[in-house]
């Protein structure tokens, strides 16, 4: 989505860039707010949108391997 630091998302269409989008807020990469300013839009300064999320999938892979192993001990 972007390939240097001036470019902004306003510059594509939103919807092509939805996933490119999703990923920087669900990485913890950017925050809402921090988005829509990139955007072109206005921050809501809300306390949610000047957060930073990041899904709870990411783990590494020595984790993921005992997880596994704990849930195959489960069963």
């Amino acid at each position: 989505m972007m390939t240097d630091k001036k470019k902004s998302v306003s510059s594509v269409c939103y919807l092509d860039e939805a996933a490119s989008i999703d990923k920087l807020i669900a990485s913890g990469f950017l925050s809402i707010d921090e988005v829509r300013e990139g955007a072109g839009m206005n921050a809501l300064n809300e306390p949610w949108s000047t957060q930073h999320y990041m899904t709870l999938n990411y783990t590494t892979a020595d984790r993921a391997a005992e997880n596994n192993n704990n849930n195959n001990k489960a069963e």
